[in-house]
């Protein structure tokens, strides 16, 4: 529990939350996916595997957020919410390690509950530019530097130029 009752940092209810949850519940699997994931982003994690260890434990992960979400008496709990953001917090790390683009895309990610808060505004913000960034990075790699591609990376661009635009008003 946190020193005095107060937040001492970016989810400081982790912890008591993970220790309260047994082997093999939704939570244990989405952080141990979350923190395979973040790892296998270091430089020296290449040989390891770690890639593999988050895909598992993730799979694992949603396989038991499925049944805590079916379950009455677990939809509703702390540990099946933070469960599930964890499972956000994995796409998003996956997302932004792999080039991949997200699934759905970022409006269907903000299409439902709070749309208006400033944290919502900056999720929405932080995920366009995640999807801009994918698409920047898949044309760069993939494209000859044609006359064509050249004037697709002035598309890129040209979005890049109305988020920053979006953002500052």
């Amino acid at each position: 529990m946190p020193f005095g009752g107060a937040p001492q940092g970016f989810m400081d209810y982790l912890a008591p939350l993970m220790e309260a949850q047994p082997p093999g519940s939704a939570l244990q699997y989405a952080f141990n996916s979350c923190a395979f994931a973040l790892l296998g982003n270091r430089s020296r994690a290449d040989g390891v595997g770690l890639a593999q260890l988050s895909l598992k434990e993730h799979i694992l992960a949603l396989a038991q957020a499925h049944k805590a979400l079916g379950d009455p008496a677990h939809a509703n709990t702390d540990a099946t919410l933070v469960a599930v953001l964890m499972l956000c917090l994995y796409e998003v790390s996956r997302s932004l390690s792999s080039g991949l683009p997200f699934p759905f895309g970022a409006d269907w990610w903000m299409s439902g509950g709070d749309t208006t808060s400033l944290f919502a505004t900056s999720q929405h913000y932080a995920l366009r530019f995640s999807e801009l960034r994918t698409d920047i990075t898949r044309h760069m790699t993939t494209q000859p530097r044609t006359p064509e591609s050249i004037a697709a990376m002035q598309v890129l661009a040209d979005r890049a130029q109305c988020l920053d635009t979006d953002i500052a008003h």
